[in-house]
């Protein structure tokens, strides 16, 4: 599978990080691809230029107030001026990992950042790490520009999952939960970021789609954006090089952690990248045909309609 066709659609949902009470600053700088990124002030955008290089998974914060803090490949960090931080490499992430990573401040601190990172394929292609895990970036250090705690540097929080990874505000205003899908498995693995760290049980709800090896011989099937709505409630995954495969849409409960009640939406090819409108009421998603380089299209659902599948529109076919 070429990168193109796996980038193509990151326009889809370009942002990892889904915390439905987070400040409106904190994603005003957005990094991504070829030393691309992109300013939001005010509603007005500006292009810029970064140090990052990536095929695929990113992720960046800024503060409350809007004004950047660093940003990273999943393997690398990079602070506000564009510097790789001194310890800002090796994480375990990777360059063709749908979402490399995800970064959310620690409840109860102003200074420090988990970063969750995903590895691709299981491990298949690097051989790397197949899972979770997490660092931990402290912006007080490094002279106030942040960086890596080498004793949390890569703590391995689940091994073997699909590139999924998302987070969603509990219902406390400060907790946060991670969620990230068991491989080999229909299990949804919801761990609770807490002021005392994380919780390294997760709650575990068995529904959907097995996320499993079906015959690409490279654990192609793991690939696929997993997002939730602006408001928490509800996620929506997307599962990679299975023909004709549904995105499928669940309930979300952020007192509990617990995911349910799945809704199928039939796609017409296979689908990468997904993400929800501001208000939750529409889900988009992006998807290429099964020849890979013959066309996409991005698609969209009423989700607030009874018939939700019938109301599936093409905004793009190509």
């Amino acid at each position: 599978m070429t990168h193109f066709c796996r980038a193509v659609l990151l326009t889809v949902s370009i942002l990892t990080m889904s915390l439905s009470a987070a400040g409106q600053g904190e994603a005003n700088w957005w990094f991504f691809g070829s030393y691309a990124g992109v300013h939001f002030d005010n509603g007005t955008v500006t292009a810029v230029n970064g140090s990052m290089s990536q095929y695929e998974g990113v992720a960046s914060i800024s503060d409350a107030d809007g004004n950047l803090l660093f940003y990273t490949s999943g393997i690398d960090v990079w602070d506000k001026n564009d510097v790789q931080m001194p310890n800002g490499f090796g994480l375990w992430g990777d360059p063709s990992s749908t979402q490399s990573g995800v970064i959310v401040r620690k409840p109860g601190s102003t200074t420090e950042y988990y970063l969750f990172t995903v590895g691709a394929q299981i491990g298949f292609y690097s051989g790397g790490f197949g899972g979770v895990s997490y660092s931990i970036v402290d912006m007080s250090l490094n002279g106030g520009n942040g960086d890596v705690i080498d004793a949390s540097k890569n703590t391995v929080l689940v091994d073997s999952t699909a590139e999924k990874i998302t987070a969603v505000r509990h219902c406390n205003g400060q907790d946060i939960w991670i969620i990230t899908h068991k491989w080999n498995s229909n299990a949804f693995y919801a761990y609770l970021l807490t002021p005392a760290g994380v919780d390294p049980t997760p709650v575990i709800s068995n529904i959907g789609s097995v996320y499993m090896e079906q015959g690409s011989g490279n654990n192609s099937e793991s690939i696929g954006y997993l997002k939730a709505s602006p408001q928490g409630d509800r996620l929506a995954s997307c599962i990679w090089h299975v023909p004709n495969n549904d995105v499928e849409v669940f309930d979300f409960d952020k007192a509990t952690g617990v995911v349910s009640n799945l809704l199928a939406l039939p796609t017409g090819g296979w689908a990468y990248g997904c993400s929800f409108s501001p208000d939750g009421s529409k889900l988009y998603a992006g998807f290429v045909d099964m020849n890979y380089m013959n066309g996409y299209s991005l698609v969209e659902w009423d989700l607030s309609a009874p018939d939700v599948p019938s109301t599936l529109t093409v905004i793009d076919p190509n």
